[in-house]
């Protein structure tokens, strides 16, 4: 295999499109001089496919689902690539032969170029071409696509060109100028960029032999981007771009595209376009921060480990692109990572487990990161059995810019690891793992420490115990591009209990939608998944299963057997979904809900319709309509608010929060004629997925009690838990006979009148009536176990609830 080139990266931006990765990395490497690679994915959860293809070619894949929109993970392309040009092209662009050795001529050709450099866009029938774009709304910075007869010839020289579509250029990495960034979503960079060339003495050129072809999906039925395409983004850019080169274009920009918005929203983003960037001015920069980054260890846990939380540090340092990060490390034994910290230091002090030896350490780390004068705004701590996310100093830095008088940023946002899989997190303290401090701050910190620990006496080291801590910025959970840091609750040479005191015992899930699959990250054997090969990601790419199988049927009893955070409500789903002609879905995620819905509705005389809800659609659709055609329709929309159609079956796996389920219950439950069924009813039971938020519980509870002739069919407590409630008569539990009933009931009463008639409190009467609206043996408004009528019941304080006389455990004991 021939070495890659050290003048060219060929990079992209890719979201929730693997096929077409495949195929232009693919046809990139079989046809074409070897090249480096870059992958940049802003899907918001890491596609296993996207990476093993990448990697399979040499290239490099950076998860960053953060990286929102068009702009932002297409400048991350120059920053991650190494090498003195970059070319970003589109994940369905093809190159012709010949273009990148033309490419690659070109650029060592031209070692100090400030050009934007790009080529023709071959047609389809391979005959017509396209070299530029002309400018129909001058001075507006759009354009139609045209021919110059320059570009047939592909052996012709470079010509300068006005501008062109951003399928595919190069330019040398440092004469990028980026995009701006305020830019958000798709659209409005062409045109712009080349006139920010333009300003800083370039020019926009057309390279001849550099030819491409571009997949169109407006054209022979390809499916929809699996992203948003909003006029409201594009007229944004446009606004801002224009601006931002000082170029009055207002009126063309409302004639060609604006006013296709509501007159309000035009004038909206008008105003504040106007309001962040000034005209002509500097784009809106963040104030940079330098960030030094100390990494400590005592070398006790896995080496694998210590190797994965160097190198998750190192790496983040090296993704962060709004502020400067110098990464000191410190550790008992010899470094042993593949990162590339700037300052590496063995410890040289006593190798005793204790805070003065911590101290230490971090007195060493930053002595060799300060030896030369060098200068920091703050310290950030890293610990040796922590995995810190490609995010985390970017994040940092803003707080720190953001907020100038806190003198400590407190990362919230982490979770746990251990055997079982990822933790959530019980008890949200503030570790040192998860602070940054500013220099100040940190001197004088790291000198109460080292004078509290001449004492012998327990040292906490985190600054201000005492305080309240009330300026302190505080980084949230709950973000909705999910890259938390990880606490990985090791048990070798553990130095406190902080991961059983923290972190709930057992994992809420194999795989995360960032870090992937636990067991390549926990350093041992899984105690859930040791004779698992394969583990599919319980909210990841539901296409990539899909797309394993040619039949509904084999991806049924794939999803059944692979493991993930719903497989084994798979069956269920199914069984109900056979009883129903019909069946809708109100989704966020791609869990395999979808399927056991589609087959549970497969039947030979009467297959049923299925609808599925979601914001953004789902890769797995297409294969949907395949196999059900005319019966299945998916609709991108916000479950919240999207309509739902009369069905025999809805299924809710929306936020996991009360206050998201509740209006939705209530908003569809009329139209619903047989299953109501809800996911996570463990997990999320009481507390929600987001901080302090009452979980699906307490609405499930509140909805049963508004609306009786909904009972619970079953309640299943496995895999996070599912809950199916009813409205059809044969689903409601027999009651004793009237002779039991009464004698139970009467029973009662003799007891409550002997104790005086205590009845319980408001407190407890509500506590007892939510127990009871979820309970599986409640038939409406009863209890199947001994037949009393719930509203007679449940205020005496002498009762105890009815499953003690099925020999079960209650619910609610007497009071009195």
């Amino acid at each position: 295999m021939s070495t890659p080139s050290d003048v060219l990266t060929i990079g992209m931006a890719t979201h929730r499109e693997p096929d077409h990765v495949w195929f232009t990395l693919t046809a990139l490497h079989a046809n074409h001089p070897r090249c480096r690679y870059v992958v940049v994915d802003n899907s918001p959860e890491r596609c296993r496919r996207t990476e093993s293809i990448t990697r399979a070619v040499g290239g490099a894949y950076y998860h960053r689902p953060d990286l929102t929109g068009t702009s932002a993970p297409r400048d991350a392309v120059f920053r991650f690539a190494e090498t003195p040009w970059v070319m970003c092209i589109d994940s369905h662009v093809i190159l012709e032969t010949g273009a990148v050795a033309a490419a690659i001529d070109y650029a060592r050709a031209h070692p100090d170029s400030r050009d934007i450099i790009q080529g023709p866009m071959i047609h389809d029938d391979g005959a017509g071409l396209s070299t530029h774009w002309n400018q129909p709304a001058a001075p507006g910075l759009w354009g139609m696509w045209e021919r110059d007869p320059r570009g047939g010839d592909a052996a012709g020289a470079p010509f300068e060109i006005p501008m062109m579509g951003l399928g595919l250029w190069m330019m040398r990495r440092e004469a990028w100028p980026g995009f701006n960034p305020l830019f958000r979503g798709f659209g409005g960079e062409e045109g712009y960029t080349h006139e920010l060339v333009r300003q800083r003495g370039g020019r926009a050129m057309c390279l001849p032999a550099l030819r491409w072809r571009h997949k169109f999906r407006d054209t022979s039925g390809f499916t929809a981007p699996p992203y948003p395409l909003r006029l409201e983004d594009h007229v944004w850019n446009l606004l801002v771009g224009h601006r931002e080169v000082g170029i009055g274009a207002l009126p063309q920009i409302h004639e060609h595209f604006g006013r296709r918005l509501p007159e309000g929203t035009w004038r909206d983003l008008v105003s504040r376009s106007e309001a962040a960037q000034p005209f002509g001015g500097p784009r809106p920069e963040i104030e940079r921060q330098r960030i030094l980054a100390v990494w400590y260890s005592d070398s006790a846990p896995p080496k694998q480990l210590l190797a994965k939380s160097i190198l998750s540090v190192t790496a983040s340092a090296a993704q962060t692109g709004r502020h400067d990060v110098t990464v000191s490390q410190c550790a008992w034994d010899p470094y042993i990572g593949t990162g590339k910290p700037e300052f590496n230091s063995t410890y040289s002090g006593e190798k005793r487990r204790g805070y003065d030896t911590i101290v230490a350490q971090i007195r060493q780390a930053v002595a060799h990161a300060t030896g030369r004068g060098e200068t920091y705004d703050a310290v950030a701590f890293c610990e040796h059995d922590v995995l810190y996310p490609p995010s985390y100093f970017d994040r940092i830095g803003d707080a720190l810019a953001a907020n100038p008088t806190a003198p400590v940023v407190s990362n919230l946002d982490y979770i746990g690891l251990n055997g079982t899989g990822w933790q959530r997190v019980r008890e949200r303290h503030e570790p040192l793992h998860q602070l940054t401090l500013r220099w100040d701050v940190f001197q004088a910190n790291l000198a109460r420490a080292e004078r509290e620990a001449k004492t012998g006496q327990p040292v906490i080291l985190e600054p201000d115990h005492g305080g309240q801590r009330t300026n302190w910025a505080r980084l949230p959970v709950g973000d909705s591009t999910p890259m938390p840091s990880v606490h990985v609750n090791h048990t070798h040479g553990r130095f406190t209990s902080h991961g059983d005191v923290c972190y709930e015992p057992r994992g809420y899930s194999l795989t995360h939608p960032h870090w992937g699959e636990a067991r390549h990250w926990w350093p041992g054997e899984m105690t859930t998944v040791a004779n698992v090969a394969q583990v599919v990601a319980p909210s990841g790419c539901g296409a990539c299963e899909a797309n394993k199988h040619d039949t509904l049927a084999k991806w049924f009893a794939g999803a059944s057997a692979q493991p993930s955070d719903f497989h084994e409500h798979v069956g269920t789903l199914r069984d109900l979904a056979k009883m129903c002609d019909s069946a809708t879905e109100l989704s966020l995620w791609q869990k395999p809900a979808d399927v056991a819905i589609a087959f549970g509705l497969e039947s030979e005389i009467n297959p049923g319709t299925f609808t599925s809800i979601c914001p953004r659609p789902k890769p797995q659709w297409d294969r949907l309509t395949k196999w059900m055609g005319g019966r299945f329709t998916g609709f991108a929309a916000d479950p919240a608010s999207a309509p739902v159609a009369p069905t025999d079956l809805l299924f809710i796996d929306t936020d996991h929060t009360a206050n998201a389920l509740m209006p939705l219950l209530e908003a569809h439950h009329e139209r619903v004629a047989k299953y109501l069924v809800v996911h996570c009813t463990v997990t999320f039971g009481e507390t929600g997925d987001r901080p302090d938020a009452p979980g699906v519980m307490h609405a499930l509870r509140a909805f049963c009690l508004k609306h009786p002739e909904w009972v619970v069919k079953r309640h299943d407590r496995n895999n996070h838990g599912l809950m199916v409630l009813s409205r059809c008569p044969e689903d409601v539990k027999q009651l004793p006979s009237l002779w039991r009933k009464a004698m139970n009931y009467t029973a009662a009463m003799i007891r409550h009148k002997a104790a005086g008639s205590p009845v319980v409190s408001l407190e407890v009467l509500e506590e007892r009536q939510g127990h009871c609206a979820t309970c599986e043996d409640r038939a409406l408004d009863a209890c199947a176990a001994c037949g009393c009528p719930l509203e007679a019941k449940l205020p005496l304080a002498t009762e105890t609830c009815g499953l003690a006389k099925k020999g079960r455990e209650p619910k609610w004991k007497a009071a009195a």
